[in-house]
């Protein structure tokens, strides 16, 4: 996830909202950019410890992985999702966190938001792009999971399940 430290505390909110079955919770957050010795980056960390003692899970934390699907191709985003399904349990689920590209464009402000990154994808990454739902909903079948939802939404940003099984 990427942004501010408070939009990052609002995702995970979101993903805890979406998530109330899971037993721990592990984001891919920027946490290469918390310095323990500033005070903003004190006040984020103490507000996550808070949300993890209040919601009675733990909040588990990977090396800083930000809007992984977007910054690949598809044949990349397929080899990095099986290797996630081969790792997973059989009842384990991978929660992303991206924009969904609309099918039928609008002019909506977070409709211009997913087509200006998309432009930038496409600029920047080689392969990179946002993707529509069924693409994604493509990404889960042909990575072997053999579920998919889209759990919710708030600020453009969607959380997606790929459950391993059904």
């Amino acid at each position: 996830m990427g942004g501010s430290s408070e939009t990052k505390i609002l995702q995970e909110l979101i993903l805890y909202a979406a998530s109330a079955a899971l037993s721990c919770l592990v984001l891919f957050a920027g946490l290469k950019h918390l310095d323990p010795n500033r005070e903003a980056s004190k006040k984020a960390l103490e507000h996550k410890k808070e949300i993890s003692k209040r919601l009675g899970r733990p909040l588990i934390h990977t090396n800083p992985y930000e809007w992984i699907c977007h910054d690949w191709s598809d044949q990349h985003c397929l080899q990095f999702l099986k290797n996630c399904y081969d790792a997973l349990p059989d009842n384990g689920k991978v929660i992303v966190a991206e924009s969904i590209l609309p099918v039928l464009p609008d002019s909506s402000l977070m409709t211009k938001e997913v087509v200006h990154m998309d432009c930038l994808m496409l600029a920047h990454n080689p392969g990179g792009k946002e993707r529509t739902e069924k693409e994604f909903e493509a990404l889960a079948k042909g990575s072997g999971f053999q579920g998919f939802q889209v759990v919710c939404r708030a600020y453009g940003t969607h959380i997606m399940e790929f459950l391993k099984k059904i």
